[in-house]
């Protein structure tokens, strides 16, 4: 009985420390987009999604004041870069010649 008392609380650590170990993750990709940002970024003012973790290294989108940036690391959080992502150019509808319009 005791043995299965000592895999509770193992298992009840286990799931603690993987909770922080995930709100810590999300704060360190803020922080350190923020630094990679420079100037005056809040690092809570980063929003972060699609976060890849590969093997070697992690991938991730952030934005930030409506600017929307790709960011890339190593695996450890140490070379951190993010590229500003450009909006879609806009395409102009095409114009129509009077002889088509009156086809249709």
């Amino acid at each position: 009985m005791k043995k299965s008392g000592s895999l509770v609380v193992l298992f009840l650590l286990l799931v603690i420390f993987t909770l922080f170990g995930c709100a810590s993750t999300t704060m360190g990709i803020q922080r350190e987009t923020a630094r990679n940002l420079g100037g005056d970024v809040d690092p809570e003012s980063v929003m972060v999604s699609d976060v890849d973790r590969g093997m070697s290294d992690i991938k991730w989108l952030a934005e930030v004041d409506g600017k929307k940036y790709k960011c890339y690391a190593d695996d450890m959080m140490r070379k951190v870069n993010c590229i500003p992502v450009k909006a879609p150019a806009k395409v102009a509808p095409k114009k129509t010649s009077g002889k088509a319009a009156a086809r249709n």
